[in-house]
């Protein structure tokens, strides 16, 4: 697991800031679509990178009546979810190391939000990150990424800023899903998998 992804780098950015805080913009409005067309298949939703709770927050307006799980790898982003949405669970946690209990006797979640995380991960953690994910998913993982025509890795020295092609977010499906739909939103993928029967 490489080091240079560290938890405490969101918290040097300044008070009251999360990766949501450009509002709504439209990939984020089509995910939540493609949660909606579901319909009744979900009743349980992780979700990771979850910040303050946006997604939540939307999905109990319209009217998603399920559980729900969301983690961050930064304390700050937990603390306040929890403050901000008391009904629901929140944790501090690593998308490339969720807990074994999760996966076992058989994936605990229905559907997997993996939607403001994988541009933000080195290019060695992005295949274990998916590997995390896919073990807990029993049913649908809805990715959401920056997309290019050729993928492209950046580091600052304290962030990633990466674009993934088509072909290259593809190559790193989980085996045991296939792609239900693939879209493309600005400079935004919006994919949908489904585990295979």
């Amino acid at each position: 697991m490489t080091t240079r992804y560290s938890p405490t780098a969101w918290s040097t950015l300044p008070r009251g800031w999360d990766n949501n805080a450009d509002g709504w913009p439209e990939h984020r409005r089509d995910a939540l679509h493609e949660i909606v067309l579901l319909d009744n298949k979900v009743e349980s939703i992780f979700e990771t990178a979850c910040c303050t709770g946006h997604y939540i927050k939307r999905l109990r307006e319209i009217g998603y009546p399920g559980t729900y799980l969301g983690i961050d790898i930064t304390p700050e982003f937990v603390i306040e979810a929890r403050k901000l949405h008391p009904n629901e669970v929140f944790e501090i946690c690593d998308i490339r190391d969720l807990p074994l209990f999760w996966r076992s006797p058989r994936p605990l979640f229905d559907l997997t939000l993996v939607t403001g995380i994988l541009q933000h991960l080195s290019p060695e953690d992005l295949p274990d990150a998916l590997s995390e994910v896919a073990l807990v998913t029993e049913k649908y993982l809805l990715l959401s990424y920056t997309q290019a025509e050729e993928t492209k890795i950046t580091f600052d020295g304290k962030f990633f800023q990466n674009y993934y092609s088509e072909e290259y977010m593809r190559g790193l499906v989980p085996e045991d899903f296939e792609v239900e739909t693939y879209r493309n939103v600005g400079r935004f993928a919006t994919v949908l998998l489904k585990r295979k029967k």
